[in-house]
């Protein structure tokens, strides 16, 4: 067992919102170093369990398909004024460990996607961003039970993070998000936009913490989350928490939960499209509206023809 997506400032923990624990497998592989631990929203065990780690310096498209007990490390570099894409489809037989650490210089760009189909996936995402740097990432998760963070440091002057999540979950499936911004360096920027749907007895938790610390003058952090509920038997929490040890600094918060609204929902209706299909079409929407911003077109397709599968079961 062990103990994941911890929150970096624990809350009342009567919902037990603090963390996750999972059981694990017994993972193949020697670990590796990728980047730095510390920089991580699963926890520094987690981190030192992956191994099989591959570095990038330019654009790249990975297909991972994992099996139960596989470790995959990928470190993505961009050197100074650099820009570098990183697109990653996966897919999960089983209990599989990803680490992911993007490396932004100063003046650099690292763009992310990532598309994680079923299966069951411990999914950790860590950014470290220099000066005027950006660091872009955009995730879709379609069913499976995955455990997942995103942890960005930006410690530059003028750092960037752009940060866009969507989920589609129905049946019994489970969603765990650790998002942290660690806001250090003066006049850093932040955007984090969640868009998801939850359908059948699907649980999900949403933690998002942006954390000003002292030194990080000017900076600017908002979060905001959008969550359709389909039917009554989801379980959906969400909790936003800013942390301030700097006085000039702008944060912000703020989240949409709940059923479509009767004005949309009687224009679709009075247009002949039943109740469920309106549903249906509405959640597919949320979705596709994150993979039109992908850019590769064969990527994007592939990513749309799954939210349609996925669209179809729950």
């Amino acid at each position: 067992m062990i103990t994941l997506n911890s929150m970096p400032a624990p809350t009342w923990n009567r919902l037990k919102l603090n963390d996750i624990t999972v059981e694990l497998p017994a993972f193949t592989g020697t670990p590796e170093p990728c980047g730095d631990s510390a920089i991580t929203s699963l926890g520094g065990e987690f981190c030192a369990l992956v191994g099989n780690v591959t570095r990038f310096t330019e654009d790249t498209k990975l297909d991972l398909a994992l099996k139960n007990g596989d470790t995959c490390g990928v470190l993505l570099h961009a050197d100074k004024g650099a820009e570098l894409t990183a697109l990653m489809y996966v897919t999960s037989d089983g209990t599989a460990a990803l680490r992911t650490f993007a490396e932004v210089s100063d003046n650099a760009k690292i763009r992310l996607v990532q598309i994680i189909e079923g299966g069951n996936v411990l999914n950790d995402v860590g950014a470290s961003v220099g000066d005027s740097g950006k660091f872009e990432i955009t995730q879709i998760f379609l069913g499976g039970s995955t455990v997942t963070g995103v942890c960005t440091d930006l410690h530059g002057y003028k750092a960037e993070l752009d940060c866009k999540l969507g989920y589609l979950l129905g049946g019994g499936e489970l969603l765990d998000i650790n998002n942290v911004v660690l806001h250090k360096g003066r006049k850093t920027a932040s955007d984090t936009n969640v868009k998801g749907v939850l359908s059948g007895d699907a649980r999900k938790t949403f933690r998002g913490t942006i954390d000003f610390r002292k030194g990080a003058a000017g900076a600017v952090g908002a979060e905001t989350e959008d969550v359709l509920l389909m039917n009554e038997k989801v379980e959906n929490k969400t909790v936003p928490v800013i942390l301030c040890d700097e006085e000039d600094v702008e944060g912000s918060h703020g989240a949409s939960i709940g059923r479509l609204s009767d004005e949309i929902l009687y224009y679709m209706t009075s247009r002949g499209i039943p109740l469920e299909k309106a549903y249906k079409i509405m959640a597919q929407a949320r979705l596709e509206s994150l993979i039109n911003g992908i850019g590769d077109e064969a990527f994007a397709r592939r990513a749309s023809e799954a939210v349609t599968r996925r669209n179809a079961d729950v």
